[in-house]
Protein backbone atom coordinates (compact mmCIF):
# COMPACT_ATOMS: atom_id res chain seq x y z
CA UNK A 1 0.00 0.00 0.00
CA UNK A 2 1.23 3.56 -1.17
CA UNK A 3 1.94 6.06 1.84
CA UNK A 4 0.15 9.73 1.44
CA UNK A 5 1.95 12.37 2.05
CA UNK A 6 1.09 14.69 4.45
CA UNK A 7 0.53 18.32 4.65
CA UNK A 8 4.03 19.29 5.32
CA UNK A 9 5.45 16.95 2.68
CA UNK A 10 2.45 18.44 0.18
CA UNK A 11 3.90 22.43 1.63
CA UNK A 12 7.27 21.31 1.14
CA UNK A 13 6.37 20.51 -2.76
CA UNK A 14 4.22 23.64 -3.34
CA UNK A 15 6.86 25.83 -2.27
CA UNK A 16 9.84 24.06 -4.82
CA UNK A 17 7.23 24.14 -7.44
CA UNK A 18 7.52 27.80 -6.30
CA UNK A 19 11.29 28.26 -6.20
CA UNK A 20 11.92 26.28 -9.46
CA UNK A 21 9.72 28.60 -11.05
CA UNK A 22 11.03 31.40 -9.96
CA UNK A 23 14.87 30.14 -10.80
CA UNK A 24 13.82 28.97 -14.56
CA UNK A 25 12.44 32.31 -14.98
CA UNK A 26 15.72 34.12 -14.23
CA UNK A 27 17.86 31.76 -15.69
CA UNK A 28 15.58 32.35 -19.02
CA UNK A 29 15.39 36.36 -18.10
CA UNK A 30 19.42 36.16 -18.01
CA UNK A 31 20.00 34.58 -21.55
CA UNK A 32 17.36 37.49 -23.20
CA UNK A 33 19.04 40.17 -21.05
CA UNK A 34 22.66 38.60 -22.61
CA UNK A 35 21.29 38.39 -25.76
CA UNK A 36 19.82 42.23 -25.95
CA UNK A 37 23.09 43.51 -24.37
CA UNK A 38 25.56 41.62 -27.24
CA UNK A 39 22.76 43.10 -29.86
CA UNK A 40 23.43 46.93 -28.00
CA UNK A 41 27.18 46.74 -28.00
CA UNK A 42 27.12 45.09 -31.29
CA UNK A 43 25.24 48.41 -32.33
CA UNK A 44 27.26 51.19 -31.03
CA UNK A 45 30.77 49.09 -32.33
CA UNK A 46 29.12 50.48 -35.59
CA UNK A 47 30.00 53.99 -36.12
CA UNK A 48 28.05 54.21 -38.79
CA UNK A 49 25.82 51.17 -39.11
CA UNK A 50 27.07 48.83 -42.11
CA UNK A 51 26.74 45.31 -42.68
CA UNK A 52 24.05 42.91 -41.55
CA UNK A 53 25.64 41.48 -38.61
CA UNK A 54 24.02 44.20 -35.73
CA UNK A 55 20.66 43.53 -37.49
CA UNK A 56 21.17 39.41 -37.12
CA UNK A 57 21.88 40.35 -33.42
CA UNK A 58 19.02 42.11 -32.88
CA UNK A 59 16.52 40.05 -34.38
CA UNK A 60 18.32 36.88 -32.20
CA UNK A 61 17.88 39.38 -29.22
CA UNK A 62 14.15 39.37 -30.26
CA UNK A 63 13.59 35.74 -31.12
CA UNK A 64 15.30 34.73 -27.66
CA UNK A 65 13.14 36.61 -25.85
CA UNK A 66 9.87 35.68 -27.50
CA UNK A 67 11.00 32.08 -26.65
CA UNK A 68 11.58 33.20 -23.08
CA UNK A 69 8.51 34.28 -22.40
CA UNK A 70 6.75 31.35 -23.69
CA UNK A 71 8.98 29.01 -22.02
CA UNK A 72 8.23 31.08 -18.71
CA UNK A 73 4.65 31.13 -19.56
CA UNK A 74 4.20 27.60 -20.42
CA UNK A 75 6.55 26.85 -17.09
CA UNK A 76 4.18 29.06 -14.63
CA UNK A 77 0.96 27.45 -15.84
CA UNK A 78 2.67 23.66 -15.19
CA UNK A 79 3.69 25.31 -11.95
CA UNK A 80 0.29 26.71 -11.46
CA UNK A 81 -1.79 23.44 -12.33
CA UNK A 82 0.84 21.20 -9.78
CA UNK A 83 0.17 23.59 -7.05
CA UNK A 84 -3.78 22.99 -7.56
CA UNK A 85 -3.22 19.43 -7.82
CA UNK A 86 -1.47 19.47 -4.49
CA UNK A 87 -3.54 22.28 -2.77
CA UNK A 88 -7.22 19.82 -3.67
CA UNK A 89 -5.03 17.07 -2.46
CA UNK A 90 -4.35 18.63 1.15
CA UNK A 91 -8.14 20.02 0.91
CA UNK A 92 -9.34 16.25 0.45
CA UNK A 93 -7.07 15.22 3.23
CA UNK A 94 -8.30 17.81 5.66
CA UNK A 95 -11.42 16.60 5.11
CA UNK A 96 -10.72 12.57 5.40
CA UNK A 97 -9.21 13.65 8.88
CA UNK A 98 -12.38 15.44 9.69
CA UNK A 99 -14.38 12.93 8.43
CA UNK A 100 -12.75 10.88 10.64
CA UNK A 101 -12.65 12.66 14.08
CA UNK A 102 -16.67 12.82 13.37
CA UNK A 103 -16.97 9.22 13.13
CA UNK A 104 -14.97 8.44 16.34
CA UNK A 105 -17.34 10.94 18.30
Amino acid sequence: MARRETKKEKDVKIEFIKKVSTLLAAGFGLVAALAWNDAIQSLFKLIPIKGTEVWAKFFYAFFITIIIVLVVYYFNKVGEFAIHEIELSKARMSERARERTTKKR
